[in-house]
Parts: structure tokens; C-alpha cells; sequence
């Protein structure tokens, strides 16, 4: 084989290689940051520009299939942050989100088999929530929560059939009166 020859396929080889890597891998599927664990999932939360300086008080770790959720406070505000499982079996994180209330509400998307949408309630320590009643649709789902304490409550919300969800919330105080003034 002559000297142009090997230079030719070693250079085509090498070519073939980059565009693999860019077209069909992303960066983290070569070396992370990964959600595995508790300490990666810090890792992983204070690397994103919201939360880089921010105490994180990690709250609750979810795995649904290949989904990861990990639900957290950031600087005292309710958050989380989604996973996903690559082919490797590393979780790779695909979003977050935060909210500066008390008690937030965020929907979380699953994919595929995993099964429909989950809806997640963060509170902080400063929660005057004892109580929430969610009406999505036409189903009824009810929890309690704890007053003045961090804490994480989700509801499966892969049997509610539609296209869309309307979500109507009922919060009630520990003698179990209505809170009218809490908006989310």
C-alpha cells in the first residue's frame, strides 16, 4: 500500500469519526456531567448558570423508567431538574426550572413508555400549605402537605386523557380553611 494511500484513509477515518461524534452523540455521552448520584446531581445543578451560586438542599431523587427527576431548593426556592437515561445507563440532564414561591407547581414531561406527565408540589420551610385539592379535568386528586417544612408530593397524571389539562387548585390552612391568596 503506498504512503498517499494510508494517509488517505487514516485522514477519511478520523474525518468519519468527528461527524459521528457530532451528529450522532452529544458532548456529555463522552464524559458527563452525569445525574447518578447525589453528589453528581449537585454537580451537575451548580454547573447551570441559574444555580452556579446558589445553596442547593437536595430534597428527593425520582426515577420513572428512564427519567430521572430530582427536586430541589435553590436558595430556598422551590426547583428541580430532569434526566434522562443515554445508552451508556448515565443520566443526562435535559431541564430545569424554579419558582420564588412557597410552594410551587411544576409539570413534568416522561418520555415515551414511561408513561404520561407527573405533576410535582416543592415547598419550602416557609409552606402555609397544609392541605391542596387539584382538579385536572374532570379528576379529582388530593394531598397533604407539610406546613412549614421543605418537602416534595407528586401525582401521576398519566391517566388524565387529553390533549390539554386545566388545572384548578383548592389549598387549605392546618384548621382546614381555604387560602385564598395563594396564586400559582
Amino acid at each position: 500500500m503506498s504512503q498517499k494511500k494510508a494517509i488517505l484513509i487514516a485522514a477519511s477515518t478520523i474525518f468519519l469519526l468527528v461527524i459521528y461524534m457530532t451528529y450522532f452523540s452529544s458532548a456529555e455521552d463522552f464524559g458527563g456531567p452525569y445525574g447518578n448520584d447525589e453528589d453528581s446531581i449537585r454537580q451537575v445543578i451548580h454547573s447551570i448558570d441559574t444555580h452556579q451560586h446558589q445553596s442547593i438542599e437536595l430534597l428527593e431523587i425520582i426515577d420513572i423508567g428512564d427519567v430521572r427527576i430530582a427536586a430541589f431548593l435553590s436558595d430556598g426556592n422551590p426547583a428541580y431538574i430532569r434526566f434522562y437515561k443515554n445508552t451508556y445507563g448515565d443520566y443526562l440532564w435535559n431541564s430545569s426550572a424554579t419558582m420564588d414561591q412557597a410552594l410551587s407547581t411544576f409539570v413534568v414531561t416522561l418520555k415515551g413508555d414511561d408513561g404520561g406527565p407527573i405533576l410535582l408540589l416543592i415547598s419550602n420551610h416557609h409552606n402555609p400549605v397544609a392541605k391542596v385539592e387539584v382538579k385536572v379535568n374532570r379528576h379529582k386528586l388530593e394531598q397533604e402537605l407539610a406546613v412549614n417544612e421543605a418537602s416534595v408530593n407528586w401525582f401521576d397524571l398519566g391517566e388524565v386523557e387529553a390533549n390539554y389539562m386545566r388545572f384548578d387548585y383548592t389549598f387549605f390552612d392546618e384548621e382546614g380553611n381555604v387560602i385564598d391568596d395563594l396564586d400559582l
